[in-house]
């Protein structure tokens, strides 16, 4: 693999590690009266030799891309936060929550999204979240939209 795959490979491990280190909430000033919380997937190119073996949308069954998972809590305008990952948001049976699910809930944690006086989640239905809802929010509160 050339030095830059490897450059990437390594970034990507520090950034995930840090991201699951710190999971405690940022800071203690007042928070704006909602908070909102993006959920969507999109897909990526990729290089053949990372798609082989993967079924794809192609007429022939192949992929050229990847979905990437994106986690986008809006705080304050203008100041936006992504977390992505290439991972299912699909829990496999027996698992409580997805990797994607556990990612999200430690971002909505970092943001307090569960002390803003109101809270609106916006989900597409390809991220297999709106059903889960639930882990980010009590019933009463915010919005899904399809």
């Amino acid at each position: 693999m050339p030095i830059i795959g490897n450059l990437h490979e390594s970034l990507g491990e520090e950034i995930a590690a840090d991201e699951q280190r710190y999971t405690e909430p940022l800071e203690e000033t007042s928070l704006p009266p909602t908070l909102y919380m993006g959920l969507d997937g999109t897909g990526i190119p990729m290089r053949a030799v990372e798609l082989a073996g993967r079924v794809g949308k192609q007429p022939d069954g192949s992929a050229k891309t990847r979905e990437v998972k994106l986690c986008v809590p809006v705080r304050d305008p203008g100041s936006v936060t992504y977390s992505a990952a290439i991972e299912s948001a699909a829990s496999p049976d027996g698992v409580e929550r997805s990797a994607f699910a556990a990612r999200v809930l430690r971002e909505a944690a970092r943001r307090r999204f569960r002390d803003a006086p109101r809270r609106a989640i916006i989900a597409l239905r390809c991220c297999h979240l709106s059903g889960r809802s639930e882990d980010f929010r009590e019933r009463r509160h915010g919005a899904i939209a399809a």
